[in-house]
């Protein structure tokens, strides 16, 4: 019989973009390391699909949320029911993004600009801004925020990404020296080229061999997740 403690055990860890291959691949490991998964995406078959694998391998269902986060009310709503259910947040990955229309910036039009903020930035802002204390209620949270090189090296035809990105990296650093001296601990990852559906509809003529499996990239996540990480407004870039 297996006894060894698991690494994220009695934790409640909140997933952004749980459907996609980085947000499913953490669910599925912190799953598997004794964490309550709340999985949120937009797509619902895919949280299904993923809930199955989540109780085959922890023998416990992940919790569903099937919802927009660029509705500020809606992320407001889902902090009160964690709240009302678990009275903290133990673990927040975020990994939720879209690149938009790739376009010069003179042909970036209102719409693609704000959507991808939106996502990328705004529905971030608003992740800290209503789960604020519940992280403080847990008594050690990690902040986990995915982001990528062009939010710091200028690459033609991604101003929104990359400007969104950029923004998000600021807004997270912040946020970690205001938490400093609280047990809540706050983190980027750059997980370099992932395969995903994201880059294959950037690059639909890449190789997919030729990138990262997510799911080799996921103890990048775990340790940052862990009660024994003090790291704090770090960016970590993940070397292949």
């Amino acid at each position: 019989m297996n006894t060894k403690k698991k690494k994220l055990e009695g934790k409640v860890a909140v997933i952004t973009g749980a459907s996609g291959s980085i947000g499913s691949a953490v669910s599925l490991k912190f799953a598997e390391e004794g964490a309550t998964i709340i999985g949120i995406s937009k797509n619902k078959k895919l949280l299904l699909r993923l809930d199955d694998k989540i109780k085959i391998i922890s023998n416990r269902n992940m919790i569903i949320v099937n919802e927009d986060l660029t509705k500020p009310e809606v992320i407001e709503t889902i902090g009160q029911a964690i709240q009302n259910r678990f009275g903290k947040i133990d673990v927040l990955v975020s990994t939720a993004a879209i690149t938009g229309n790739l376009s010069p910036v003179s042909h970036i039009t209102e719409n693609d600009w704000n959507s991808v903020f939106a996502i990328n930035l705004l529905s971030n802002f608003n992740l800290l801004k209503y789960f604020d204390k519940l992280f403080r209620y847990s008594e050690k949270a990690h902040l986990i925020f995915t982001t990528c090189s062009q939010s710091s090296l200028p690459k033609p035809f991604w101003g929104a990404y990359g400007a969104s990105k950029a923004a998000l990296e600021q807004l997270v650093k912040i946020y970690a020296k205001e938490m400093e001296g609280t047990p809540v601990y706050t983190n980027l990852i750059d997980p370099g080229p992932v395969s995903s559906e994201l880059r294959k509809n950037v690059f639909p003529g890449e190789n997919p061999e030729l990138l990262t499996n997510a799911i080799d990239i996921v103890d990048y996540y775990l340790e940052l997740a862990q009660d024994s990480c003090k790291r704090n407004g770090e960016l970590i870039i993940v070397k292949k």
